[in-house]
């Protein structure tokens, strides 16, 4: 009986224990009143970062003689909807690797997390070495608060190549800070911190002899994840970190000092390649056989990597930044962009070319080689050197044709191999009208139908877009895909007869002539017929949501020319014109004209997209032209009969 009542005391004892600690853990008026100012503000949110520390601090591995960098974050964070479930997440890798993980009540008392640990899903990539450790925590009520703390080391500092400061959720402050020791040299670039209340403090620690820099950011929005926005490096706030050389027993060594340094050791991991040509040279002897000339042999080796290698991004380790050898992409038939360059280039060398490989970064990334970092570049390519010039050779854009180049790399900043040196070239920027793409129509009127013909032609980047879908259609569904596509899916346009030019010639314009009737594009009144000569209307609903925080970023620059000619009935004249309508402007014009000419009635419309983006200064100036752009394809064409 004794017993018994003393473990009755002891449970309710720990109960009374238990409540108590809980009740410490509720978020208290004040804590709430918070909360909900918070909502208010980020009214899309549902937790906020009240206080985030963010820490990089530099070591020496006499083992490894690597510089090592561990990094230290603390991240106070209140729940600021009803309740919450959350995800938190730490990538590492091959080279790094999370060391703690631990979360805390807002009374320092440590809440028990169990992390999962898996690889990183990554979309488009066949394999990756990117790993997660994530745990999900329960924010049970408003205000209710957790700290969380990760630890991760960098096992060589290269590696670590910039930090963004915003994330996923609202911050009010983030610290982020450097303890650099004095025998190693990091240098810190400021990115997009225009707009963004960051300020910055140094000081010298006499004990740790090492400088400490500090960065405090103060009411960070969340990150914006939008579609077609630029690559994050253009917009967000960060800080490439740029670790370039150290000093051991006064000896100095250049780790990525300059793009010289960089290109060593890219060069290095080249040198580490076996390839073994000997299995490609009866495909080389075969596609070169019959070439007319070089040109036609480099193509003919261009076009068959692109057609017969199946492109599959892969990162695994140091095969992130290593080419696959060219033997193990010729008898897989797939590769990453790496190894599909490196197979370009053996082939081409032994055809006899002088053919190089070549990092570039595309368009997703904001910085050029004279930022010396692996963040620089995300691409490998081929270049050919072909009666002194410089032709590039992307495999992985399937039909592409050659000397013609994606948006994603024009006007970017290639590194050419050139044995212990380097070539920095930028890639031509193609024009607009590069990428044409021309709708023809001849019409005439049978009843209450327009009937005639009509022919698609493509160019540059829209022409590569619609062979690449073509070709991805079943052989005995391609004709009813052409249809599909011509008509696009609007049961008024009846397409037939539809012949198309060489569906693998890419050297030359695709074409698409065809048949057709318009069902319901007349109406007839007494006298009168009324009709509409557009049946696309390219464009009319393209507006920008309110919402939108960031620039609108196009696949490529865009040139759409609609021509549509329609022979006036016997016995008719016309009675009312659209107006039409001209707007140009910096990244974009609309122009839409008629005209009557010797019996005839001419349609033509242009719409240009200049630079393939339209910015967030221009989103009212382009919803004005979309509402001018609709006003007159509403407008219709008045025939009436002649007395």
């Amino acid at each position: 009986m004794k017993m018994f009542s003393s473990l009755l005391m002891g449970i309710c004892f720990f109960m009374v224990s238990s409540l108590e600690a809980q009740k410490k853990t509720e978020p208290t008026t004040e804590e709430v009143s918070q909360a909900k100012a918070f909502k208010e503000i980020h009214e899309d949110a549902n937790i906020v970062s009240v206080n985030s520390l963010e820490k990089y601090v530099f070591s020496f591995d006499e083992t490894t003689e690597m510089v090592t960098v561990e990094e230290t974050t603390k991240d106070r964070l209140m729940c600021i909807a009803p309740d919450y479930k959350a995800s938190f997440v730490k990538f590492y890798d091959e080279k790094s690797t999370v060391t703690d993980i631990e979360v805390f009540y807002k009374t320092q008392k440590k809440k028990y997390v169990r992390p999962q640990d898996e690889y990183y899903n990554i979309s488009d990539y066949f394999y990756s070495d990117a790993r997660i450790k994530y745990f999900n925590l329960e924010f049970p009520s408003q205000g209710y608060q957790y700290q969380v703390n990760f630890k991760k080391e960098y096992k060589d500092a290269k590696y670590l190549t910039r930090t963004f400061f915003s994330t996923y959720y609202p911050m009010e402050k983030k610290e982020v800070q450097f303890v650099v020791p004095r025998w190693l040299e990091v240098e810190l670039v400021e990115m997009n911190f225009e707009d963004y209340e960051i300020t910055k403090s140094e000081k010298y620690d006499k004990a740790l002899d090492a400088d400490i820099i500090t960065y405090i950011a103060k009411k960070l929005k969340a990150d914006v994840k939008e579609k077609n926005a630029p690559g994050p490096s253009h917009i967000q706030p960060h800080l490439l970190i740029l670790t370039k050389s150290y000093e051991r027993d006064g000896q100095k060594t250049d780790l990525f000092n300059s793009t010289k340094d960089l290109y060593k050791w890219y060069r290095s991991l080249v040198e580490k390649m076996e390839n073994d040509g000997s299995i490609l040279k009866t495909k080389v002897a075969e596609l070169t056989s019959e070439a007319k000339d070089d040109l036609d042999k480099v193509k003919n080796i261009y076009y068959w990597v692109q057609d017969n290698i199946r492109y599959i991004a892969f990162e695994d380790g140091i095969a992130g930044f290593k080419p696959d050898d060219c033997q193990k992409v010729f008898k897989n038939k797939y590769g990453d962009c790496k190894g599909m360059a490196n197979l370009t280039k053996e082939m081409l060398q032994l055809a006899g070319f002088d053919a190089r490989l070549t990092w570039i970064g595309t368009n997703h990334i904001a910085y050029d080689y004279s930022t010396p970092s692996l963040a620089v570049d995300n691409h490998m390519i081929c270049t050919v050197l072909l009666e002194d010039k410089k032709y590039f050779l992307d495999p992985t854009e399937k039909y592409n044709p050659f000397s013609e180049y994606a948006e994603r790399i024009q006007g970017k900043q290639a590194l050419i191999e050139d044995g212990e040196n380097f070539i920095l070239e930028k890639v031509p920027v193609m024009d607009k009208k590069d990428n044409q793409e021309s709708i023809r129509r001849t019409l005439r009127i049978e009843g209450e139908q327009l009937v005639g013909k009509g022919e698609h032609l493509f160019n540059g980047e829209s022409k590569a877009g619609l062979l690449y879908s073509i070709n991805n259609v079943k052989t005995d569904n391609k004709e009813e895909s052409i249809n599909e596509y011509l008509s696009e899916g609007d049961k008024n346009q009846t397409i037939s007869n539809a012949q198309t030019s060489d569906l693998n010639n890419r050297d030359q314009m695709f074409s698409i002539t065809y048949d057709l009737k318009l069902d319901n594009a007349i109406s007839s009144f007494g006298d009168q017929i009324y009709l509409d000569l557009d049946y696309y209307k390219e464009f009319n609903r393209f507006r920008f949501d309110d919402e939108r925080k960031v620039d609108y970023t196009f696949g490529y620059k865009m040139f759409f020319l609609v021509e549509t000619e329609l022979t006036l009935p016997e016995g008719y004249a016309v009675s009312e014109l659209p107006a039409g309508m001209k707007e140009e402007h910096d990244d974009f014009s609309f122009s839409i004209e008629y005209k009557e000419e010797a019996g005839k009635i001419i349609y033509r419309k242009v719409i240009s997209i200049d630079h393939a983006i339209v910015r967030k200064k221009d989103f009212t100036l382009w919803d004005s032209c979309i509402d001018k752009l609709n006003e007159v394809y509403q407008e219709q064409i008045v025939l009436e009969k002649k007395s």
